[in-house]
């Protein structure tokens, strides 16, 4: 099967219920979404991952980060956070940091 990543557009509308995969809060996601540049990761025109990334001059942090149910196990929530990692990279950034709210088993193998 073909996967792409893209940087979604401001004027994208975010399939939200991957958001809330990655973080329950919708409030805190609501905070920090605008602020940060946002990668989808499709299937036959069909957004099936997610990963927010906030950058500042030095440093930045994946926000947020999901696959649809049906799509994990397969090593796609690795190709995303692989995809953040060059594009920390290309930025010249120093640090790149990803923390969990939720210490379950699935994120620590994951991460």
């Amino acid at each position: 099967m073909a996967y792409l990543i893209t940087e979604a557009l401001p004027t994208d509308q975010l399939p939200n219920h991957l958001l809330l995969l990655g973080d329950e809060n919708q409030q805190l996601i609501d905070t920090y979404l605008p602020n940060c540049q946002v990668y989808l990761l499709t299937t036959k025109g069909q957004s099936i991952g997610i990963c927010l990334l906030q950058r500042n001059e030095r440093t930045a942090e994946i926000m947020n980060v999901a696959i649809e149910p049906t799509f994990q196990g397969q090593g796609l929530g690795k190709m995303l956070i692989n995809y953040a990692i060059n594009v920390a990279r290309q930025a010249g950034l120093e640090q790149l940091v990803i923390k969990t709210g939720n210490s379950g088993i699935a994120q620590i193998a994951l991460y």
